[in-house]
């Protein structure tokens, strides 16, 4: 059933309950490792845990289509700007829970190290989109694009593994230094990552690889998946478009992250492989080249 608008009270309160019930799963996660009497029943009640968190996780992205599809792009803004506030307060109870039980000597040390990264970059995102909403710009930084790149494989790597895909990179000892957002360049790889290895089949792959070039660096990510549509490549990118939506995709991800890469002076291309599998270009200039066209 479709939100209508405004939204009642009482939707606002039911995007809110899923927002901290999820937050709950994770905490509870934490202390069913922490008090479990063996390693199996700790692994067992954090696969339910996780079970859930997931289910709620799709019911909340549900809600908030609903939502986008009601109203328009200025009440969204309004609405998603307290949203964010409220789960930013929900992920800062989860962080530093989380870094707590991470102090403990326990055999889910890694996994808790996992949720912290986590929760961290969630909590980036929540104050970066913020502070774009009161007119703040990007926080552009010179960095080495292999850090942000490490991190989305890293915080990845578990998705990957529990489906069953390898997660490979090959990036280059020495890059040029680039110009970048941290939180949103990430935000950019995670959201492509992420994307390939849900279409990637159990058994297949994701590879990573960056390759310096004339003054930029260009980030291929490759999988065996079944490709693009014809009308996903005809079409470009565009906000809504998808051939997931009967697996809840919404088509917003590769949208934000074209918006993303346009302000970093970037592009992004779509691709199918020869051999099968889509290709996902992304390309971003050198620091010193973004210098001279803005100079």
């Amino acid at each position: 059933m479709l939100l209508s608008w405004p939204l009642a009270a009482e939707d606002l309160a039911g995007i809110s309950a899923l927002a901290v019930k999820i937050s709950v799963f994770i905490l509870s996660s934490v202390v069913v490792y922490r008090a479990a009497d063996s390693r199996k029943k700790a692994e067992a009640g954090l696969l339910a845990k996780r079970n859930e968190a997931e289910k709620l996780s799709k019911e909340l992205s549900t809600k908030d289509m609903e939502i986008v599809n009601s109203a328009s792009a200025g009440e969204v803004g309004n609405l998603v700007s307290g949203i964010m506030h409220d789960l930013g307060n929900s992920v800062t109870v989860i962080l530093l829970s989380a870094q707590i039980a991470v102090e403990d000597e326990k055999p889910a040390k890694t996994d808790l190290e996992r949720i912290v990264r986590a929760a961290g970059f969630a909590k980036s995102i929540i104050a970066s989109a913020l502070g774009i909403t009161r007119g703040q710009e990007y926080v552009f930084e010179v960095i080495d694009l292999r850090e942000p790149l490490s991190k989305a494989v890293l915080m990845l790597d578990y998705s990957a593994k529990s489906r069953k895909v390898r997660l490979e990179t090959d990036l280059p000892e020495a890059m040029p230094q680039l110009r970048l957002s941290r939180v949103q360049i990430e935000r950019v790889f995670i959201n492509i990552i992420s994307n390939s290895i849900s279409f990637a089949p159990e058994g297949g792959f994701v590879r990573v690889c960056a390759v310096p070039e004339n003054g930029a660096v260009t980030v291929i990510v490759t999988d065996n998946g079944p490709g693009f549509s014809e009308k996903m490549l005809n079409e470009g990118i565009k906000a809504f478009n998808t051939t997931r939506k009967a697996d809840g995709g919404t088509g917003l991800g590769l949208f934000v992250c074209a918006q993303i890469l346009e302000k970093h002076g970037g592009t992004i291309k779509l691709e199918n492989s020869e051999r099968g599998g889509s290709r996902i270009i992304i390309r971003l200039p050198s620091a010193e080249l973004r210098l001279k066209a803005e100079g």
